[in-house]
């Protein structure tokens, strides 16, 4: 394929970092920037979902296919949205999936409405 050069390889000029500093003064001033003590908790619940969803997906792989299996069970759990794509505001969501092994069944383990589910 062909070689493709860079536009440019130079830094921001001054005027380009003053502008960028104008546009987070006023963006903070709109109350568009999430402060850091809810940036650490949105990381704070984050890592407890996921440790919420390890245990779950163990007992639950435990219930269904035994001990033997449970210690190697996981799930990933993946953001997406505007938190993912990092232009969340203050204060909304964090949309998440987990993934987790084809044996556990969202109705069935998660929602408790399968077939067969005591």
């Amino acid at each position: 394929g062909a070689h493709q050069q860079a536009i440019s390889l130079a830094g921001p000029s001054e005027l380009d970092t003053k502008q960028s500093e104008a546009l987070q003064a006023c963006a903070r001033g709109y109350g568009l920037i999430e402060p850091e003590s809810e940036s650490r908790r949105r990381e704070e619940v984050l890592g407890r979902l996921y440790a919420i969803l390890q245990q779950w997906i163990r007992k639950t792989t435990e219930r269904i296919m035994g001990p033997d299996f449970a210690t190697d069970a996981h799930v990933e759990l993946f953001t997406f949205g505007s938190y993912r794509l990092g232009v969340h505001t203050p204060g909304s969501d964090l949309d998440t999936l987990c993934i987790g092994p084809r044996h556990v069944s969202r109705d069935r383990d998660f929602f408790g409405r399968g077939k067969g589910h005591d």
